[in-house]
């Protein structure tokens, strides 16, 4: 028996199989295919050529995302070094090109088309080699981290690899510090020295808490070659780039690379802004790469459905989000779908919204299939089996075919192994977790269905050839293939080519399968064949190129009736229809012209008796509408659906140009409790039940049990599902979704939390792979109690919130508890922003509108290191129903160090402590709706560590006399009973918490056992908030001092406050970088005045030690600094410090003072001056050095105090102690020590330091991974969005 090879990648299902059999010429050529997706891997098997390995099949690979995006601004020189280039990489490693290459002037911002040879071009290979004269080539330099590109599971392998060199090399430098430590001898004080670093050392290799593994850092080098912007990559961190043929924009050339053997991970590039920016082109998962090899992979058996098709992959999926799809990325992706003339555009992403077939992606979408001419396919989603759970775009958007997926009996053997026990027929079904229409406007949503597995190829970082995935993902791809072939025959048959053609070929031609519901399979299961045939038959039908949008009483697309009250009368919609041509930026005589003359004859048919609408319908241009009754009455509790077909009178066969659907969903009638009885199930069975909850029920225990008999011992796993949809709310938001595999008489409550009032559909799925007779017993018991408020909101100085329980249903026992766990503050942008254009691949095609960015930067202090998530109300939450564009969030600490990222759904950032910057870019292309924007208020979140448990007392007064908590209790049924939730004490607060600040939690109410079945409370509880107030001033410690009698004259007071003023301003001048002759002149003026004012020194010294021409002036800086040691009576200092003071006498306090400021002064300008000559290379320097560090520890703990921690760092390598110097250098770096340094050392001169000792220890690639961290911690510029 053979293998059944050509199920791995289904066809005859939809008849793909046959139709290539006989239209082998119509397998996709002449079609191109977008793929919006994670990208494609152009080694992967079956996607880079065709199936004669010579004709391009991938033709462009694009990153949308930015994720890949390096900014190769930095110019820099490559110098002649024998018979090749050199030049340092913004890693510091020496980068060798090839001398073979051309190196051309990079062009002034213009466009160069050819190579021009003039004295004002640099053209490197031509120049002869001058022997007295240095070559020097023009560059750009970029870096990119290797773990801000690779997918999740690159990364944890890549970082298993490395760990075990490193540890590798680890063992080996631990072995060589033991055996000096060994030999080491301790006779003299020296020698006890040397003993007592390489203990340090030693304890610095063993506690590798402070090893960071940065990932392979990518040094790019791009130069302009006379024609092209081209690019060499250090994928294998070696340097030697000489063998590397140097890369162009993909398109141009079709190259791509591999960056290692290890990684196998390959990529493309493309350039932008004047190649300012490289565009580093890869995959964020396998998940694009299968897609694309689904639609057209060509591999024998194993090709995709339009093997014949072309490809441009079009990356959505941000590596930065784990490849979660984002607003910027999908709106580039339309543009470059019209810049690259794609045919077919494939998107097998989609989250749930809020609101259906709305928001900024939906008006894109539209003008790209309407006005563009581009069919659009996309996944409807994974979130079944329940209704209503279509993902958006694919199951929400009237421009767009939402595709489900379906398994076949062919599939189910092929690639799961499947094996169906002889007394029971398992036959095709859609997959268990196929969302499920209709969308909450009424559309059914789902379109056709399709297979919706395979095992095809998959990128060449996962090791392996091919893979097994299943999704609607899957299911779309499919639909895309077949959509080629069609474009394909239509093309070669001069038959008009529109995205609403093959959407009604689609649906007027598909199989129903009989055993499933319209919400599930939509029109039914694709039949490629006959939709060839249905497109012959019209092609000179005008009328199919239209598109009918239905509207029902002006706001849905279909009727759907899913509430108790909706099902209980006879009701009347009022239907139009709107006849749409496509769209135009110009108005064209021609259709005009069509609108003019556009008549149609109708014929309205529904499918149920139930329904009832007009016979015809004569339809012109501006659309008509008519009234459809349905009498949902005498319907059984359960779902019904019914259609509304429009058929064209003068078609001779029976097929609908436009559909109304609709829904109804029949309640159950409202009980506390419903027996719904034992049930069987065929295989993949879903029933679905709706339900009321009655008044006051805010949480529903349903009850599972296995009917069985104990003989059967395999478990049967089913899948509960219960939705409620609620206004301006995705199906997400009311969900409850569990799978259970249960045993034999097992018995399973599960709680989930309820509105009341609303129906809640109640889905009991036999998962569609289950094996096995299957009876269960289902019962609902709706329980609760109902607080009223629903939401609690403590101010403070209220001393709490009073709220009344009232009991609806049963008699309930009531233990309320309620906590706090978050913490809220809000920020405001740094600075005033405006909204400014982006670049060409941010033009949108329609009429080259042009897409703006406006960029907030945000700042807030992050006091422990810890998570916290940043969150943007107006923007978040919301992706493809936006009514921006998009929104990108970035993290970023002090040193420019990226730290992670956040988009539409708000992600968790984990920082150390310190300054954390948020940079926010929202793009739209109206100006004014973002300069709208410019003062958005962030909320930044944080866990609280310890939860903050609130007391509960039964009144006020109890609350505010702090005694008689509330007692557990039994609320009976139609009793209600007083709840006074108390104010947080100020000193559970977090110690960062500040008026304006807000806590948030969760209470909850309900008092059962833990033994008793079910939560026995309302699952998630009842959101709680504290409304921070302002902070009680603490006790001072101290006692008062009363302050000195001020004896000074009015005139003194004014002369040394115009004093002190001009000192300080002089000080602004040292952060204002001002010109160094004008402080010369202002400092001279003021000494002039007041020569002996100490102050007036340290603003000098420091003007001088911090100006940007410090190395040039250290000698400078230590004739400051004596003059301010000169003026300081050291003798004084120490007799005042060597005896107490009287703390009740006011002038001993103010002498006190008075000295720590001259003894603070004298510390900093010892400081400054050992700093000085330890920049100095004189003779004596050194010396210096030495004698001024003594003359410091007269007065200041230099050896502990972290304060001097860059003096001791300077001492201990000049006495080669490089085991104090990491350790040291690891304390710093983790922050424990205080940031109060004179001169601080930034991570970056941290990571320095700690390589240049581990280069002098020989510890080689410690000192490479240092190397790397430097780059990381302190990058010159920020991440580009």
């Amino acid at each position: 028996m053979s293998f059944p090879t050509e199920d791995l990648v289904p066809k005859k299902e939809t008849n793909v199989w046959s139709f290539l059999q006989q239209n082998p010429q119509y397998d996709g050529r002449n079609v191109r295919i977008g793929i919006l997706d994670t990208g494609i891997d152009p080694g992967a098997s079956g996607l880079f050529y065709m199936a004669d390995n010579v004709t391009p099949k991938l033709v462009d690979m694009v990153d949308c995302t930015g994720s890949g995006d390096v900014d190769v601004s930095y110019t820099s020189t490559a110098v002649w070094v024998e018979d090749h280039w050199e030049v340092t990489g913004l890693s510091g490693r020496t980068l060798q090109l090839s001398g073979d290459w051309t190196f051309v002037a990079f062009p002034n911002g213009k466009k160069t088309n050819k190579k021009k040879k003039n004295e004002d071009d640099l053209d490197i290979k031509s120049a002869e080699k001058d022997e007295t004269t240095t070559k020097t080539a023009p560059v750009r330099l970029g870096i990119k981290r290797a773990y801000e590109l690779f997918p999740e599971r690159l990364t944890t392998r890549i970082k298993e690899d490395r760990k075990r060199i490193f540890q590798k090399h680890l063992d080996k430098y631990i072995a060589q510090v033991r055996g000096e430590l060994t030999t080491c001898k301790t006779k003299t004080p020296e020698q006890t020295k040397i003993r007592d670093d390489l203990q340090l050392q030693l304890d610095v290799l063993t506690s590798t808490d402070w090893i960071s593994d940065p990932g392979p850092l990518w040094d790019c080098v791009v130069f302009y070659d006379g024609v092209d912007y081209r690019v060499v990559i250090d994928g294998e961190e070696t340097g030697d780039l000489k063998q590397f043929k140097p890369m162009t924009s993909f398109a141009k050339e079709r190259q791509f690379g591999t960056f290692s053997v290890v990684d196998q991970f390959n990529y493309g590039v493309n350039f932008y802004n004047d190649g300012s920016i490289l565009s580093i082109v890869t995959d964020a998962s396998p998940h694009g790469t299968h897609v694309a090899g689904i639609a057209a992979a060509a591999e024998g058996e194993r090709s995709g459905v339009a093997p014949g098709a072309e490809l441009v992959s079009l990356k959505i999926g941000d590596s930065r989000l784990g490849s979660m799809e984002t607003g910027t990325s999908l709106t580039r992706a339309m543009i470059e779908a019209v810049r690259l003339k794609c045919d077919i555009v494939n998107l097998s992403y989609g989250e749930g919204c809020k609101i259906p077939n709305s928001g900024r992606f939906v008006e894109l979408a539209e003008d790209l299939v309407w006005k563009h001419n581009i069919v659009f396919i996309a996944a409807a989603g994974n979130n079944g089996p329940a209704l209503t759970t279509l993902g958006a775009p694919g199951g929400t958007t009237s421009a767009i075919i939402g595709v489900s997926a379906y398994v076949s009996p062919e599939m189910m053997k092929a690639s799961y192994g499947f094996v169906s026990p002889r007394d029971e027929s398992h036959i095709g079904t859609t997959y268990t977790w196929s969302s499920a229409g209709p969308t909450a406007d009424g559309d059914f949503g789902n379109n056709i269905t399709a297979p919706g597995g395979a095992i095809t190829s998959v990128s060449n970082w996962c090791l392996q050839k091919s893979q097994l995935m299943n999704g609607t993902s899957m299911a779309s791809p499919h639909a895309t293939g077949c959509a080629a072939l069609l474009i394909s025959a239509c093309k070669a048959e001069n038959i008009p080519v529109t995205p609403e053609r093959i959407k009604r070929a689609f649906e007027n031609t598909a199989s129903q399968l009989p055993h499933l519901s319209v919400v599930q399979q939509g029109c039914g299961i694709i039949q490629v064949d006959k939709a060839l045939e249905y497109l012959r038959e019209h092609k000179s039908d005008a009328t199919q190129d239209v598109f009918y949008a239905v509207t029902v009483n002006n706001n849905g697309r279909g009727i759907y009736l899913r509430q108790m009250a909706h099902s209980l009368a006879r009701q009347s919609f009022s239907v139009e229809i709107d006849p749409r041509f496509e769209r135009e930026d110009r108005v064209s005589k021609d259709v005009q012209q069509r609108k003019l003359g556009f008549e149609m004859e109708f014929k309205l048919e529904a499918s149920q008796p139930w329904v009832t609408a007009p016979d015809y319908l004569m339809l012109m241009n501006n659309g008509r509408s008519f009234n459809v009754v349905v009498d949902p009455t005498n319907l059984d509790p359960g779902l019904h659906t019914a259609m509304v077909l429009g058929y064209a009178k003068r078609s001779e066969k029976i097929e609908p140009m436009f559909r109304l659907p609709i829904t109804v969903t029949k309640p159950h009638p409202v009980e506390r409790r419903i027996e719904l009885g034992v049930l069987s199930f065929e295989p993949a069975e879903i029933k679905r039940f709706f339900v009321v909850p009655p008044r006051g029920a805010t949480w529903m225990d349903i009850t599972l049990r296995d009917h069985r008999e104990d003989s059967d011992v395999s478990s049967r796993l089913f899948v509960l599902h219960a939705v409620q949809l609620l206004p301006h709310f995705a199906w997400r938001d009311h969900e409850k979704h569990v799978s259970l595999a249960l045993l034999p008489n097992q018995t399973n409550v599960t709680s989930i939390a309820v509105e009341d009032g609303v129906t809640c559909e109640i889905c009991v799925a036999r998962y569609w792979s289950t094996i096995g007779d299957t009876q269960i017993d289902v019962s609902i018991q709706f329980r609760g109690v109902r607080p009223v408020p629903d939401c609690v909101n403590i101010r403070a100085g209220t001393h709490g919130s009073l709220l009344r329980l009232h009991n609806d249903l049963q008699d309930e026992a009531v233990n309320p508890n309620a906590s706090l766990n978050k913490w809220m503050t809000p920020i405001r942008p740094k600075t005033e922003s405006m909204a400014s254009p982006l670049g060409v691949r941010d033009t949108l095609p329609s009429c080259e509108r042009q897409i703006y960015e406006l960029v907030l930067d945000y700042e807030f202090e992050q006091e422990e290191k810890g998570s916290f998530t940043a969150r943007a109300y107006p923007l978040q939450d919301v992706l493809y129903e936006s009514a921006f564009e998009s929104q990108m969030m970035l993290f970023f600490d002090a040193d420019k160090m990226y730290l992670g990222a956040s988009d539409a759904y708000p992600r968790e950032i984990t920082a150390s402590k310190g300054t954390v910057l948020l940079r926010i870019q929202i793009r739209h292309d109206d100006p004014v709706k973002l300069s709208a924007l410019k003062e958005m208020v962030v909320w930044i979140e944080r866990k609280i560590e310890k939860e903050i448990s609130l007391s509960v007392f039964p009144t006020k007064e109890a609350s505010v006399k702090g005694c008689g908590s509330f007692k557990k209790t039994t609320v009976r049924t139609g009793s209600s009973v007083a709840v006074y939730i108390a104010e947080p004490p100020q000193t559970k607060l977090p110690s960062g918490c500040k008026a304006g600040d807000i806590l948030s939690g969760i209470v909850t109410f309900g008092g059962e056992s833990s033994s008793a079945a079910g939560s026995g409370k309302r699952p998630g509880g009842y959101a709680i908030s504290y409304f921070v107030g302002p902070k009680s001033k603490k006790p001072s410690n101290e006692s008062d001092v009363p302050e000195p009698k001020d004896e000074r004259t009015p005139e003194e007071k004014m002369a040394e406050a115009i004093r002190d003023l001009k000192v300080a301003h002089l000080g602004k001048a040292i952060k204002q970088d001002e010109d160094e002759e004008i402080f010369t002149r202002m400092f001279a003026s003021i000494q002039q005045e007041y020569p002996d004012h100490l102050p007036l020194y340290v603003a000098k010294l420091r003007y001088t030690d911090g100006n940007k021409r410090r190395a040039e002036r250290l000698a400078g800086v230590v004739g400051a600094c004596d003059e301010i040691i000169s003026r300081i009576a050291e003798h004084e200092l120490a007799l005042h410090f060597g005896c107490k003071i009287d703390t009740d006498d006011p002038k001993a306090v103010k002498e006190r003072e008075d000295m720590k400021e001259k003894k603070s002064f004298l510390i900093e300008a010892l400081v400054r001056k050992t700093l000085a000559y330890a920049d100095m290379e004189t003779k004596d320097a050194g010396e210096k050095f030495d004698a001024t560090l003594q003359h410091l520890k007269l007065w200041a703990d230099v050896e502990s105090s972290d304060k001097y921690a860059t003096l001791f760092l300077v001492r201990e390598t000049r006495a080669s102690r490089y085991g104090s110097v990491l350790k040291t250098i690891n304390k710093l770096l983790t922050k424990d020590a205080k940031d109060d340094a004179i001169r601080p050392l930034s991570k970056g001169e941290l990571f320095t330091r700690r390589s240049d000792a581990f280069e002098k220890l020989g510890f080689t690639l410690l000192k490479e991974y240092d190397r790397s961290n430097r780059v990381v911690a302190a990058p010159k510029s920020y991440m580009l969005f």
